[in-house]
């Protein structure tokens, strides 16, 4: 299963599978994110998994499909923070990333009290986004 390969190393010879799931709005961060591990490491190759909907997004987790996720916290009728403490009963170690233009301080810092990984402020940069990913993939 794909949650099983969360340790990536550059000098493994074959390529690492990870899965992501995105939850967001737009359509547009997945090639923003594919972009950005491709420059920044060849050596993985990710499969999507892109939603909006909240029951999609906890039964991906639920069938053990995903290494990473992604959150847009700006996304319009989506519950984030019972998304994080949802995510958290069924895997307590997947990392998860919020982006987002805008969030208040104490929101975030209930956020990451709920089990948020990282933080990334829009517009997302490719180097910022690698930067996040690698250090929650290893």
């Amino acid at each position: 299963m794909l949650a099983e390969n969360r340790n990536i190393h550059k000098e493994q010879s074959q390529p690492k599978e990870i899965g992501i799931l995105l939850i967001e709005g737009s359509g547009m961060l997945q090639s923003v994110i594919e972009q950005s591990i491709q420059d920044n490491n060849p050596g993985i190759v990710s499969h999507f998994f892109e939603t909006k909907s909240y029951d999609s997004a906890l039964e991906a987790i639920k069938n053990d499909a995903v290494d990473l996720i992604f959150l847009d916290w700006d996304l319009q009728d989506f519950e984030n923070m019972d998304f994080i403490k949802k995510t958290r009963e069924i895997d307590e170690n997947v990392p998860v990333i919020i982006f987002t233009s805008e969030i208040e301080e104490q929101i975030l810092l209930d956020a990451c009290n709920a089990g948020v990984s990282a933080y990334i402020e829009k517009p997302i940069r490719g180097k910022q986004l690698w930067e996040s990913v690698k250090e929650l993939l290893q």
